[in-house]
């Protein structure tokens, strides 16, 4: 706002020449209607409307020092010539050119201004009291320039006071690294985050970022890689540990190649554990249940669907179980919900006792359990597993005093390259457990896979 009112602009590019910013007063001066000159290589403008100004934006880029100029002419699209004094200010960090600042002012009605001064020298004779009065305009003028010229170096220093605030201020760590993950500088957050005191302690550092600091050192290998390649701003999430433990962090990391052909990384490094953890959170509670902390029913398909997927490629096959307590209902009537719980939560370890830590058993409801098995391919093998889970869970339960003694019955499906569906095997593994039920429960049932067969039982 303070530029457009002082018919003032400002423009700034980075080390590539590449305008970065440019106010509407800038562009305004172009053509009536707006010149979009933003992201455009400064030395390309259109030579009829810059060629001036190019010129000078040559000598300060290569003498490295402030050019300052006056009574510049620019000529618009129409023709119209308007007339700029300004600055052309160099950008360095740490001793390398990193751009320009380029302060334009309109003084093309103070030219004019001073025009009518010379001709009004030979009316002096005739218009004493006008020439005072002009002179005094001409006064404010000049102290308005004077200020003009003031502002402009109080914005510059602004610009460089802002830029370091955000540096060291800011929430996030950043920090510059070599490709092989070599600290060249980092702001505190950059240190607080990976458990250092200071920044200088990043710079003295002689170990790289992956070798300290990466729990997973491929991760690095891939984002160093992602971006030697192809040199665009890629986001990654890391897991870090450092001396205050573990984090999960967003890396958002650019490739910058100095003049001189070096490469190094700009990254922003984000702490996002919270936001991990709420997402960790969510799916336990999407896919977990909560009172047996196993598997739940879409877990349960989930894995069922991978497995059937795995048994496919290999050509292999694997063994279903449909497990459903006998008696559960009494014991939930005669001592209370709570005990019924107690026997779910017991009934589960005794039967993850039973299995390989490769095989899933999840809660499908209520008392109802669905077991697979990886390991076993054959009925003697499901056989022999199905008397184990039976006769482990015959075992009493002891709840708050009473010996309770419960039953289960299981429906066992043996999956051999067929081309059934999650909840189609489930089915047929029901089916057996229905014929289990049917038999007076505490037993096992095979469903052959051959439908015109009869089931196959046994008994404990």
């Amino acid at each position: 706002m303070m530029s457009a009112h002082m018919d003032m602009g400002f423009i700034i590019t980075d080390k590539d020449d590449i305008i970065v910013y440019a106010d509407a007063f800038i562009q305004s001066i172009s053509r009536p209607n707006g010149f979009l000159i933003l992201n455009k290589n400064f030395l390309n403008l259109p030579k009829k409307l810059f060629q001036y100004l190019n010129f000078v934006y040559r000598s300060g880029k290569t003498d490295r020092r402030p050019q300052y100029f006056n009574g510049l002419p620019l000529e618009n699209v129409n023709g119209d010539i308007r007339y700029f004094e300004g600055w052309m200010l160099p950008l360095t960090e740490e001793g390398l050119y990193s751009g320009m600042l380029c302060a334009l002012k309109d003084i093309t009605e103070q030219m004019i201004l001073e025009q009518k001064l010379i001709l009004l020298q030979d009316k002096l004779e005739k218009e004493i009291q006008c020439r005072t009065e002009v002179l005094t305009e001409t006064i404010r003028e000049l102290e308005k320039n004077a200020l003009a010229r003031k502002n402009s170096e109080q914005v510059l220093m602004d610009i460089n006071q802002r830029y370091k605030n955000l540096f060291e201020n800011v929430g996030v760590g950043i920090c510059r690294l070599t490709p092989d993950g070599m600290f060249i500088e980092g702001n505190a957050h950059m240190a607080l985050l990976l458990g250092l005191e200071s920044p200088e302690e990043l710079r003295d550092m002689k170990v790289s970022i992956r070798n300290q600091f990466f729990i997973d050192k491929k991760q690095w290998d891939y984002l160093s890689q992602k971006l030697m390649k192809e040199k665009t701003i890629h986001r990654q999430e890391v897991q870090l540990i450092s001396k205050t433990g573990q984090a999960w962090t967003e890396f958002t990391a650019l490739l910058v190649t100095t003049k001189w052909g070096q490469n190094y990384f700009e990254v922003i490094v984000s702490d996002i554990s919270d936001r991990k953890q709420k997402e960790y959170e969510l799916y336990q509670k999407a896919t977990v249940d909560t009172l047996t902390q196993i598997p739940n029913r879409a877990l349960c398909l989930d894995r069922l669907e991978q497995t059937i997927k795995k048994a496919g490629r290999s050509k292999g096959s694997f063994t279903l179980f449909f497990l459903d307590l006998d008696g559960f209902k009494e014991t939930n009537d005669i001592y209370g919900h709570q005990a019924g719980d107690k026997v779910l939560v017991q009934t589960t370890r005794r039967i993850l006792g039973q299995i390989r830590d490769s095989d899933t058993l999840a809660r499908f409801g209520g008392d109802e359990f669905c077991l697979i098995l990886n390991s076993l391919k054959n009925p003697n093998d499901a056989e022999k597993m199905a008397k184990n889970i039976i006769n482990a869970v015959n075992q009493p339960f002891n709840l708050n005093g009473f010996s309770i003694k419960i039953g289960i019955s299981i429906g066992i499906f043996i999956y051999d390259q067929s081309s059934l569906t999650p909840l189609e095997l489930i089915q047929k593994a029901d089916n057996a457990l229905y014929q289990a039920k049917y038999m007076g429960g505490n037993t096992y049932v095979f469903h052959d896979s051959d439908e015109k067969r009869p089931l196959n039982c046994g008994t404990s």
